[in-house]
């Protein structure tokens, strides 16, 4: 073959070989070709630091939230990351947590060896002591004493927020104004929808009494005036025997209160729809965020929580 022929050749191959990578869709590509150069990845560590970050950066130019784990996984108490997901998380400019222990399959040593920033979203948040559940006699928790569910509350997720804000400012100062703006215009609202759940408990704390499903709840109603009676289950234990459930239900109904048995809707409600048969209690159930659409707007957090007010006064007949 001629000198001229195989040039030739060669040229239209790199020709072909061009349209071919311009073919592809850019997230099958390498790093560098799918994320434009000023482009800030940011990676939440679980489903509730995913919807904090989204709140905190909605209309920040030049920055991309991603979520590391799978978003209908629910409580991440012992999961163990994919080679793809270890990737995910070498290769980001910003992990967010949630914090507090929830995302406790990140150790402090695998964190500190992060090249980007990394931000513990709850750091601020006061901890609440764990209530008293049926099933944790049996259950050794990973969380030491305290409860890592404060995402379930509007307040504390305020605060998460806030975190967020304030440390995306400090490295990215030219995003300082809005992301300040966000988290002030969520602050205000979580503390209307907060004030309101409060007033609620007052009209009805005192002749209402609540069964939680699960220590997910317990931040819920933190700080409200409704009496918590039991916790069903802490944490990632086993619910509690029927055995359990049937002495329950006759301690609830000797007391002479009226009980609302609240759950949480990642779990199935067996466990109350038994609890309501025997003790005459009155189901209702919340939506505690730890798993939900990848896809959620800013907007779904609040969205989610006025609904779950909503759905407290219909059961309270408010």
């Amino acid at each position: 073959m001629s000198q001229t022929k195989l040039l030739s050749r060669r040229t239209a191959l790199k020709s072909l070989a061009a349209l071919a990578i311009a073919a592809i869709p850019a997230p099958f590509l390498a790093p560098s070709i799918a994320h434009a150069a000023d482009t800030i990845r940011v990676l939440a560590a679980s489903y509730p630091a995913l919807l904090a970050a989204r709140t905190a950066l909605e209309g920040v130019d030049n920055f991309e939230c991603s979520l590391l784990t799978d978003a209908q996984m629910g409580c991440p108490h012992d999961y163990a990351m994919t080679p793809q997901e270890r990737m995910k998380l070498e290769s980001a400019d910003v992990l967010i947590l949630s914090g507090k222990g929830y995302e406790a399959f990140l150790d402090a040593r695998l964190l500190a060896g992060l090249k980007g920033l990394v931000i513990d979203a709850g750091k601020n948040v006061p901890p609440l002591e764990k209530g008293k559940a049926l099933s944790s006699h049996n259950h050794a928790h990973a969380h030491g004493d305290t409860n890592p569910h404060h995402f379930a509350n509007p307040a504390c997720f305020a605060l998460m927020v806030e975190t967020i804000a304030k440390e995306l400012s400090e490295r990215f100062p030219e995003a300082s104004q809005k992301l300040a703006a966000n988290a002030k215009a969520f602050g205000e609202k979580a503390s209307l929808l907060e004030n309101e759940l409060v007033s609620l408990s007052r009209d009805r704390g005192g002749d209402t009494h609540l069964i939680l499903q699960h220590d997910t709840l317990s931040w819920f109603f933190a700080g409200t005036a409704f009496p918590v009676d039991a916790i069903l289950q802490e944490g990632d234990a086993q619910s509690p025997s029927a055995a359990l459930l049937l002495s329950l239900a006759q301690t609830m109904k000797k007391s002479g209160n009226s009980h609302l048995l609240v759950g949480d809707k990642q779990f199935p409600t067996d466990v109350l729809d038994l609890l309501a048969k025997e003790s005459g209690g009155t189901i209702v159930l919340l939506d505690t965020l730890v798993s939900g659409p990848v896809d959620a707007c800013a907007s779904h957090y609040l969205a989610t929580m006025e609904a779950n007010v909503a759905a407290l006064h219909k059961a309270l007949g408010k």
